[in-house]
């Protein structure tokens, strides 16, 4: 009897050893941090499978105002970016507001996003943007330029006509609050 014991004993042992070594190699190999977490490395481990979630970062940015791709003399009084980065996706949310717009002329763009925008035929990326001392016909929403870090400012009237914004839209002292989500290279 003493011999099943000590066998049934010894074999609990080795259970709860085994079950030791499992947990440890799951926590090794899906990257589990105690408490739960999920850690990824600082640098990104690309897979080549679909599947693989192989990425997540959260970010500050400073995000910057343009005229015509220049922004000659222009001053900020807030310029907060937040982003946040799951796998190709990059969510951006933040604000800017000038002291003073500068002398730049032309297209009204948002530059400086975190991450390039992917480079899809037909893709057309909306950013919602919630201005204030800003003239614009009834919508307005900004555009993330494929292949770049800029986002360009546009207006469309009730009757469907769409425009860019450009510097005689804006006052020096113009605010944009805006976020949206777009598909990077990376």
């Amino acid at each position: 009897m003493e011999k099943l014991e000590e066998r049934i004993l010894n074999l609990i042992k080795q259970l709860e050893e085994e079950k030791r070594l499992a947990d440890k190699r799951a926590k090794q190999l899906y990257g589990l941090a105690v408490g739960g977490q999920i850690k990824f490395p600082a640098s990104q481990n690309p897979s080549a499978d679909p599947n693989t979630l192989d990425d997540y970062e959260e970010g500050t940015w400073t995000p910057t105002l343009g005229f015509g791709g220049n922004s000659v003399n222009m001053t900020y009084a807030i310029q907060n970016g937040y982003y946040t980065k799951v796998g190709h996706i990059v969510h951006v949310m933040g604000r800017i507001t000038l002291t003073n717009k500068g002398t730049s002329t032309g297209i009204m763009q948002m530059r400086s996003l975190p991450f390039r925008c992917k480079n899809v035929s037909g893709y057309s990326v909306p950013l919602t943007i919630n201005f204030t001392n800003v003239s614009f016909a009834d919508f307005v929403w900004g555009d993330v330029r494929q292949n770049d870090y800029t986002t360009s400012i546009m207006e469309i009237t009730n009757a469907g006509v769409v425009s860019w914004l450009d510097e005689t839209n804006c006052a020096n002292n113009t605010t944009l609050v805006f976020s949206g989500s777009y598909m990077t290279t990376n």
